[in-house]
Parts: structure tokens; C-alpha cells; sequence
């Protein structure tokens, strides 16, 4: 008798979210019919007064802008994934040798940011590696 209680009570669920679900695709099927009778509208009105759907977007194109900078703006920030943080700890000193910055050296204080350039090739080669390579003596 639990069994099918529970059996009962998950199939109770499964019906109500395959109604949801069939609402949606209702609302959305309605959605893309109003869409297209509207664009189709549109088209019909622009054609009857020898207005180009060019000059029509152009007429517009800053509120479009908007409208597409904000679409674009939602997916990106979905997909978008974090760059892991970089754990290479730079030991304050002077560093030279470094091949994106040929020629130049970089004074690296106890506190504060560390130089672009030499954090980025230290990520690159490997911090053992970085400091054999451009750490100055001195």
C-alpha cells in the first residue's frame, strides 16, 4: 500500500508538470503566430507606403541596438565561465628577460600588483622556470 501511495503521488506529478508543459508549448505556439501575423502586418503596411523595411530599421536601428545589446548581453553572461585564478605567488624583486617586453625590467615590490607582462609569462612557462630564466640578481 506505500508503494502505490507513492507510485500514486509521482504519477500525480508527472500529469500536472506534463500540463505545464503543454500550456507552455501552447503559449509559445501562439507567441510565434502573433509574431509572424505581426511581421506579416508590418511588411504589408510598409510595402502600401513605398517605405523600404531598410529605411523602416534604419528609422529605428538605435532602439534595436538596445534591444539586441541586451539579448546578446543575457547569453553571453550564461555562458560565460570564470578563468581560474592564478595561485603563482611572484617574489618581490627585479626581472628582466621576459619575451612580450624584450629588453625591459620590471621591479616587483613585496605589496601591490604585479606588472601585467611578468605575471603573464610566469603563468605561461611555470614559476620555477620564470624565475631561473628572468629573476636579476641584485
Amino acid at each position: 500500500i506505500i508503494m502505490s501511495k507513492q507510485r500514486q503521488k509521482e504519477i500525480e506529478e508527472l500529469r500536472s508538470k506534463i500540463v505545464a508543459l503543454e500550456a507552455d508549448e501552447k503559449k509559445e505556439a501562439e507567441n510565434q503566430s502573433i509574431i509572424a501575423s505581426a511581421h506579416a502586418s508590418l511588411k504589408a503596411t510598409l510595402e502600401n507606403s513605398s517605405i523600404s523595411l531598410e529605411q523602416y530599421v534604419r528609422s529605428h536601428a538605435k532602439e534595436y541596438r538596445k534591444i539586441l545589446s541586451a539579448i546578446e548581453n543575457k547569453s553571453t553572461s550564461r555562458r560565460q565561465r570564470r578563468s581560474p585564478t592564478s595561485n603563482i605567488k611572484i617574489p618581490a624583486g627585479l626581472y628582466g628577460n621576459i619575451p612580450s617586453v624584450p629588453g625591459q625590467r620590471f621591479e616587483v615590490k613585496e605589496k601591490g600588483p604585479r606588472p601585467k607582462a611578468v605575471k603573464a609569462y610566469a603563468e605561461e612557462v611555470g614559476i620555477d622556470a620564470f624565475l631561473s630564466k628572468c629573476r636579476i640578481p641584485g
